[in-house]
């Protein structure tokens, strides 16, 4: 049994009532507040001018329409992309803006219309960001191992047959049939064709 004694009837329902609100309409007020989240970053491992962006949504916004739009400080701000939700109460999607400028600052604005021709809010804005070029793209380390690995074995290989390590290397008949052609045309005072490969032999 609940003991009310020294609490009054009037002051044990304001309590109650209070209690009932914060329980029940506060968790819904924090569960259903909208989180926009917008980044924006350089592209990795390419050769610039581009800027990755990345939008984080977790509100049921399926009527109306989004857009992304790109500032920068000596120039109009640009629409990069305009889009909507799929019935999607949580959305991540990732967009890349290929035609920006290198060593230049931007700014990424998410914006937000319950009407495709109404007025559009601000749901979030990137901090600056430049679009630069890199050096090495570290998706093609494998690549730059095996060419290491390969020289290594190249070297060695010839400093081996340099120094007798290596009895016999078998004759390319190729690298011997190209031997004597030329000397044949030396002897013979003719110009030789050399072909690359790269077009066929009738496109000289």
């Amino acid at each position: 049994m609940l003991n009310l004694k020294g609490f009054g009837n009037k002051e044990f329902f304001i309590s109650f009532i209070f209690t009932v609100i914060f329980i029940f309409l506060v968790p819904s007020v924090v569960f259903s507040e909208e989180h926009f989240y917008i980044t924006a970053f350089d592209t990795p491992d390419d050769s610039g001018s581009s800027i990755n962006i990345k939008i984080n949504l977790t509100k049921n916004e399926n009527t109306g329409m989004f857009k992304i739009v790109r500032h920068s400080p000596d120039s109009s701000p640009v629409d990069i992309l305009d889009f909507s939700l799929d019935n999607a109460r949580i959305l991540e999607r990732d967009f890349s803006d290929s035609n920006a400028e290198n060593w230049k600052s931007y700014r990424y604005e998410l914006l937000y219309s319950t009407n495709p021709s109404g007025q559009f809010r601000s749901l979030g804005i990137t901090g600056e960001v430049q679009a630069s070029p890199q050096w090495f793209a570290k998706s093609k380390l494998p690549v730059l191992l095996g060419i290491i690995l390969y020289v290594v074995i190249l070297f060695v290989s010839i400093l081996l047959a340099k120094r007798g390590g290596i009895d016999y290397i078998r004759k390319l008949p190729g690298l011997e049939a190209i031997e004597d052609a030329v000397g044949r045309a030396t002897e013979m005072g003719k110009p030789v064709l050399y072909l690359t490969g790269l077009e066929s032999i009738s496109n000289i």
